[in-house]
């Protein structure tokens, strides 16, 4: 997990900022007070001897003086020489640091200078002595600060060492914590979400409540559960939405048959009125066999052709559930004239169907769902020409250019239903294949028959164009040749 190791890194390396910055500021603290008191223990033993001094030069005259400081100076602790005021005042020293030294002679008050030399570094403090003299001169006393270099070292020693402990000890801590509080937490929350993501909505083990991931992970298993009753609605809502789409569509193919039965009603009646003239001719001439079987034979015909156009009808007006086999889309589309011949022959239509040659018209689809495109198509043609026309099937091959050159052209069925009936107005183009959009009279359509089958070519992975031809107009079926899978 990079974040873990960014966290962990990002709170050690502050720790140890801020260790660094303590260490610092400690460290200048002690240098400052070391110098300070190294000034301070000057200034006390630079009076000591100052007093014993101005006796001595009082006394006995500054020879005398001078090799008692000397001895001093010698025997003891510190350095210590004499100093002439206006010496000093051309010191180098002295012009850097900006003393005012006369001032400071008069007044009897002591100061310090630091000499930062890299081979002997150290303080310089002059402690004035008064003296019954023009001249004024005091004690200069020298301390070297290589003991303070010696503490330094240590303290840097000391301060890398307690870094190193406490970012051992706080890390181990942190990681510790951070490994059983977040890390494993969140990989937990990270498996469960992978999980939500491949469609397992199953509620995970929830993790402890005492911090916001346990809060978030009782957030995501109620996201879970209304996820699941979400998935169980649309569930029921799809399959009711199914039902209705077949309910619709049987509805639309009632609706088609009602209209189809009334043209078929006179092609049943024509073999039923021949039927009964010949069986009175059988009646008639009882003693005749050779006429009996004749007249037999032509009610056998009439019998056949009544269950044929019948069991059309039948066919049409089933409810099968879908079925994905190899037709023969041409075969489909001849078996659908037959259907409507009837009402195409009373408003004096010509159904043609034309093929490309050599053409392949088999392919993998639902021949019960295209017969009803094909019927509801067809059926909206003849019913545009009520003075008659032709309408013309044309079947050729499509072939769609694809946009990624990786990726190979699709061949395409395309099929166009062309008529005579004089076309679509354009206000009405956009809500062709609108549900229950109809121009036609009142009881003479439902207004589904375009969108069922704009919906069953889409789910055959194709699409329906219209448009207006010179006397009509032009649906166009493209369908994808490979067809649609079982």
């Amino acid at each position: 997990m990079k974040i873990f190791y960014q966290l962990f890194f990002a709170l050690l390396l502050g720790l140890l900022f801020i260790i660094s910055v303590d260490h610092y500021f400690s460290y200048s603290e002690e240098v400052w007070q070391f110098e300070r008191d190294l000034v301070k223990n000057s200034i006390q033993d630079g009076r000591s001897i100052s007093g014993m001094i101005r006796h001595v030069w009082i006394d006995n005259g500054e020879q005398k003086a001078l090799e008692l400081l000397e001895d001093a100076s010698i025997e003891g602790r510190i350095k210590a020489r004499w100093v002439w005021a206006d010496e000093l005042v051309n010191s180098e020293v002295i012009k850097q640091e900006q003393i005012d030294v006369a001032a400071s002679f008069e007044s009897n008050s002591p100061f310090s200078v630091k000499l930062n030399t890299s081979e002997n570094p150290s303080i310089l403090t002059y402690i004035p002595v008064a003296l019954p003299l023009k001249r004024h001169g005091g004690l200069e006393i020298e301390q070297s600060l290589l003991p303070l270099k010696s503490y330094q070292k240590k303290m840097l020693i000391r301060s890398i060492v307690i870094s190193c402990v406490v970012a051992i000890v706080f890390g181990t801590i942190l990681y510790l914590y951070i490994t059983l509080k977040i890390r494993r937490p969140i990989e937990q929350l990270m498996d469960h979400t992978r999980r939500i993501g491949k469609g397992d909505l199953r509620v995970a083990e929830a993790l402890p409540k005492d911090n916001e991931l346990g809060l978030l992970s009782e957030t995501i298993n109620d996201m879970c559960s209304r996820l699941l009753i979400s998935r169980e609605k649309i569930k029921f809502e799809y399959e009711a939405r199914l039902q209705t789409i077949e309910k619709l569509r049987h509805t639309e193919q009632l609706s088609n048959l009602g209209i189809l039965a009334a043209g078929i009603a006179h092609e049943i009646g024509t073999p039923l009125n021949v039927i009964e003239g010949r069986s009175r001719m059988i009646t008639e001439a009882a003693g005749n066999h050779e006429s009996i079987c004749h007249n037999s034979d032509i009610i056998h015909k009439q019998c056949e052709k009544i269950s044929y156009t019948i069991r059309q009808l039948l066919d049409y007006s089933r409810r099968p559930k879908q079925q994905v086999a190899r037709e023969n889309i041409q075969f489909i589309v001849k078996q659908v004239f037959q259907l409507i011949y009837p009402l195409a022959k009373k408003q004096d239509v010509t159904l043609n169907i034309i093929v490309e040659e050599n053409m392949e018209t088999s392919m993998e689809v639902d021949g019960n769902q295209l017969q009803q495109v094909f019927v509801n198509l067809l059926m909206n043609s003849i019913q545009a020409m009520p003075h008659g026309g032709d309408v013309t099937v044309s079947m050729t091959t499509h072939i769609e250019k694809s946009q990624d050159i990786t990726k190979p052209d699709s061949t395409f069925m395309q099929i166009e239903i062309s008529d005579e009936g004089g076309g679509i107005e354009p206000k009405n183009m956009k809500d062709i294949f609108t549900p229950f959009f109809t121009t036609k009279a009142m009881g003479a359509g439902t207004g589904l028959g375009l969108s069922i089958a704009h919906e069953i070519i889409q789910e055959h992975g194709g699409w329906i164009n219209v448009r207006n031809v010179e006397k009509g107009s032009c649906f166009t079926i493209y369908m994808p040749m490979e067809g649609i899978k079982a």
